[in-house]
C-alpha cells in the first residue's frame, strides 16, 4: 500500500525509531509537533491539522492515516489495509477510528453497522475517546482545514479546540473491529482514574499481534538474493547493479516461479537486495519496489498450467512475437502498476505535454552503453517506420525517449514537431545513465523514467529495438499490436549485421495490426457525477477516456461505454458537488450564505421562477461554455440529462454495482487494474418531498427510461 501514514513527533527520537519500525513498509512521514499556544490540547489539534494539511496540500491520494507516536501497530497492517480502505469507501466514510480506547468489546456499547473480510465498523457517541490513530478521506481534510483553524478556536472559547473533541467526532463516522493499532498506555497527566483508564484499555485491546518485532526477523514469501537464484533451472542472472528492467525481469520470473511452485500468489517480497545503483542516500540497503509499483491484490489466481517462457532476459533470445499477452498481464497487472507517487508523475506529463494516446506513436531508442552489447537499431530503420506510420495517421505525434543525446539531436533536426519529455536525462558517449549518476540522482532519474515508460505503453503505436526496457514496453502494454519491434540478438557473430539492416515490417501489416488494435479500444464517454474519473485513473492501453465534451454521434469513436445512475441520485452528488467543490464561486457562496445548502432547497427554488432566489440558482445551474460536440445546452453539464451523452454505447455499467461492474468488464476484456475511487461527494442531507421527487422525474423523465432499460438487461448483454 502507498497510502501516507503521517506520525506526529515532538522531537522525541526514541519514539521515532520505535514508529519507524513499527512502519517499516510504509510511506511513513513524520511531523513535528506544534507548540505555539500554553494550552496543550490546542497544540495537539493543530499538530494533526498540520497532518492534514500536509496530506491533501502536498499529495494526490485519496485517503491517509494520521498517527501518533506511542502506537503498537498491527503485524498484519499492510496485508490488511486495502480491504479497510474497500470498505471505507463503501461506506462512504470521512473518518474510520483503527484504534481507541475502549475497554470492553465495541458491541457492548454501540450498533454494527456493517461487517466485511472479518472486520465489523460501529457507530459511536461523543463519549468515545482516542485520536491516536485514524484513517481520513480528502474531502474530509479539507474541511477541517477550512472549518477548524486557530481562528475557530479564538471565536469559540467555550468549546474544545482538541482532536478528541473535532476530527473524531464530525462527519461521517465509524470504529473498526478488531482495532489496526494500540495505544501503549502510557499517558502523561496528573488524573489517576486517566491513567488507570489507559492502562485498562491497553490490557483489554493488546496481544502478540502488537508485539514490537524484529525487522530481521520477519518471514517472506520470496526473497530476491542475486547469489542464491534459480530461475526455473536456468541457472541465474543480473546483479543488483544491473539495468533497472533487468532486474523487473528477474523479479518478474521469481514471482512466475514461487506461484507454479507454491499455487499461490506471494504476498510478503523482499527485493531490499534490488536497485541498489537506484536508492537514495536514506534509503541505501532498504526495499524501494512499492517507491516505484503498486501491488493489485483484487488479481487471486492466473492458469497453474500455463506455458510461461523460463526466462524474460532478453539476452536468451525471446522472441516478442511468441509471447501469450494474456497469460502474462496477470502477473505484471497485480505487481508492477505504477505507484501512486509515479502515476502523479505520469499525471503531470500528459497535462504538460498534451499527450494524446490514440494519435500517438512512442519511439524508445536505447543507446549509450547498449552498443557494447549489440549493433544499435539503425536510424533509418526509425524514420522509415515513422513515415510509415505518418501515412497511416496523418495525425500522428511522435514521443522519443532515448538515453543517447545525439539521437535525440539528430532526430530533432529531421522532425521539429517531435514531443520529448524534458525531465528525463540524455547522455553523450557511451556508458550508461545509471552507471553516471548515483544516489539520489539516480533515484530522481528512475522515477520520471519510470513515469515515461508507463506513458509510452499505452501509446497507439511503438517504435524500438530489443533490450529489456523493450521488452517491458510490451509486457506492461499486454500485447504487441502497432508494436513496430525489430528484435537483435546480442551477439554478432550467431546474427549477421546485415540480418539487422533488413527485413523491414510489411506495411499493409502494420496497418492491419494497427486497425484491429483500434477495433478492440474501449471509448469510455465521461458522463459527468457518474464515477468517470476511476475509469480514467484505471486508463491503460485499451480504454479511451473520452471527456464531457465528447460528441457521441461521432461515428469514428466506436465501442462506447457508459456509466448511467439513478437520475435523482445524481442531481443530489451534484447539488453537494457544487457545494463541496466550487464554494469559492460567488454564485455558490451565496447559495451557501443564505442556506441554500441541500437538494430539497434547490429544487423548491428551481421549480418555482417567481422565488427571489430562483435567478442566483440559475446563475450556479445555467450553461455558458460546456459544449457537448458543437452544442451548447441549457444547463452546465452536472445538471444536464444524461441522455445528452448516450447513443446507443456497446458497454454499459450502472452506477449502483459500480465495483462489481467494472471488474467484470475489466478481467472479460483482460485488463487487471487497481479499481480506484475518486472525487466521492458527501452527502450531508439527501431528502427531497414527494413534490421535489416529481419535479426531478419529470426533468430527468428520459433519464429514468434509460437508467431502468438498461438495470433490466442482463449483465452479459450490457457487458
Amino acid at each position: 500500500m502507498n497510502i501516507p501514514i503521517y506520525v506526529l513527533n515532538h522531537n522525541n527520537r526514541e519514539r521515532k525509531e520505535k514508529m519507524e519500525k513499527r512502519l517499516y513498509n510504509f510511506n511513513t512521514k513524520f511531523i513535528e509537533g506544534v507548540n505555539i499556544t500554553n494550552i496543550r490540547d490546542n497544540n495537539i489539534m493543530l499538530s494533526h491539522l498540520e497532518c492534514i494539511k500536509d496530506f491533501y496540500y502536498n499529495t494526490k491520494e485519496s485517503y491517509a492515516i494520521i498517527c501518533e507516536d506511542d502506537v503498537y501497530i498491527h503485524h498484519q497492517l499492510y496485508d490488511m489495509l486495502p480491504r479497510v480502505i474497500d470498505d471505507f469507501k463503501n461506506l462512504n466514510l470521512d473518518i474510520l477510528l483503527l484504534s481507541y480506547l475502549l475497554n470492553h468489546h465495541p458491541e457492548n456499547y454501540y450498533n454494527k453497522i456493517y461487517e466485511s473480510n472479518n472486520f465489523k465498523y460501529y457507530n459511536y457517541d461523543k463519549n468515545l475517546w482516542g485520536a491516536h490513530m485514524y484513517l481520513i478521506s480528502r474531502h474530509y481534510a479539507i474541511y477541517l482545514i477550512e472549518k477548524f483553524d486557530i481562528n475557530w478556536s479564538i471565536n469559540n472559547p467555550d468549546k474544545p479546540f482538541s482532536p478528541d473533541w473535532i476530527i473524531t467526532k464530525n462527519g461521517v463516522k465509524a470504529l473498526l473491529w478488531p482495532v489496526l493499532g494500540v495505544e501503549e498506555g502510557i499517558v502523561n497527566c496528573d488524573s489517576q482514574n486517566q491513567i488507570e483508564f489507559h492502562k485498562k484499555c491497553k490490557k483489554f485491546l493488546y496481544n502478540s499481534s502488537y508485539a514490537d518485532i524484529n525487522i530481521n526477523e520477519i518471514k517472506y514469501d520470496l526473497v530476491i538474493d542475486y547469489e542464491t537464484i534459480d530461475l526455473f533451472g536456468t541457472g541465474r542472472y543480473g546483479n543488483s547493479d544491473a539495468g533497472f528492467f533487468c532486474q523487473c525481469s528477474v523479479l518478474f520470473t521469481s514471482i512466475i516461479q514461487y506461484y507454479k511452485t507454491n499455487c499461490k500468489w506471494p504476498n510478503k517480497i523482499d527485493t531490499s537486495k534490488q536497485f541498489e545503483i537506484y536508492k537514495p542516500i536514506n534509503k541505501k540497503h532498504k526495499d524501494i519496489f512499492k517507491d516505484i509499483f503498486k501491488i493489485n491484490y483484487d488479481i487471486l489466481s492466473m492458469n497453474l498450467h500455463a506455458n510461461f517462457h523460463p526466462d524474460f532476459h532478453y539476452g536468451n533470445y525471446w522472441q516478442f512475437g511468441d509471447a501469450n499477452w494474456k497469460i502474462y498481464s496477470k502477473p505484471i497487472s497485480r505487481y508492477f502498476n505504477p505507484s501512486d507517487y509515479v502515476q502523479s508523475i505520469i499525471d503531470k506529463f500528459i497535462k504538460k505535454y498534451n499527450i494524446d494516446f490514440m494519435n500517438t506513436c512512442a519511439i524508445y531508442y536505447r543507446g549509450t552503453d547498449k552498443a557494447t552489447e549489440q549493433q544499435l537499431l539503425s536510424f533509418e530503420y526509425i524514420v522509415n517506420r515513422m513515415e510509415v506510420i505518418k501515412k497511416i495517421n496523418k495525425n500522428i505525434k511522435f514521443l522519443v525517449q532515448s538515453d543517447q543525446e545525439e539521437f535525440i539531436n539528430k532526430i530533432k533536426e529531421k522532425y521539429s514537431d517531435i514531443l520529448f519529455i524534458e525531465e528525463n536525462i540524455t547522455i553523450t558517449g557511451n556508458i550508461g545513465i545509471h552507471n553516471t549518476f548515483k544516489d539520489d540522482d539516480n533515484y530522481k532519474i528512475l522515477l520520471n523514467f519510470i513515469a515515461t515508460i508507463f506513458i509510452m505503453k499505452d501509446c497507439n503505436y511503438v517504435i524500438t529495438g530489443s533490450g529489456n526496457c523493450s521488452l517491458w514496453l510490451a509486457l506492461l502494454r499486454s500485447n504487441t499490436l502497432g508494436y513496430t519491434k525489430f528484435f537483435q540478438f546480442k551477439n554478432e557473430n550467431i546474427t549477421p549485421s546485415s540480418i539487422i539492416k533488413s527485413n523491414i515490417p510489411n506495411d499493409l501489416k502494420l496497418k492491419e495490426e494497427t486497425a484491429s488494435y483500434i477495433e478492440n479500444k474501449i471509448n469510455f464517454i465521461h458522463i459527468p457525477k457518474n464515477g468517470g474519473h476511476s475509469i480514467k485513473e484505471i486508463g491503460g492501453n485499451l480504454i479511451i477516456y473520452n471527456y464531457h465534451d465528447t460528441d457521441v454521434f461521432n461515428n469514428k469513436i466506436p465501442n462506447q461505454l457508459i456509466i448511467i445512475r439513478n437520475p435523482i441520485e445524481r442531481f443530489i452528488s451534484s447539488v453537494y458537488f457544487a457545494l463541496q467543490q466550487w464554494s469559492h464561486e460567488p454564485q455558490v457562496r451565496y447559495l451557501i450564505d443564505n442556506s441554500i445548502d441541500t437538494p430539497e432547497k434547490w429544487v423548491k427554488i428551481w421549480s418555482d421562477k417567481n422565488n427571489c432566489n430562483y435567478k442566483h440558482l440559475m446563475s450556479e445551474m445555467l450553461n455558458e461554455s460546456h459544449y457537448i460536440g458543437k452544442n451548447l445546452h441549457p444547463y452546465k453539464w452536472t445538471y444536464s440529462p444524461q441522455n445528452l451523452w448516450i447513443n446507443n454505447p456497446k458497454f454499459i455499467i450502472i452506477m449502483d454495482n459500480f465495483n462489481e461492474e467494472i471488474k467484470y468488464l475489466l478481467e472479460k476484456n483482460s485488463i487487471y487494474k487497481d479499481i480506484p475511487h475518486k472525487n466521492t461527494t458527501r452527502h450531508v442531507d439527501s431528502f427531497l418531498s414527494e413534490k421535489s421527487i416529481e419535479f426531478l422525474r419529470d426533468f430527468y423523465n428520459e433519464d429514468f427510461i434509460l437508467y431502468e432499460k438498461y438495470k433490466n438487461m442482463n449483465l452479459d448483454e450490457r457487458l
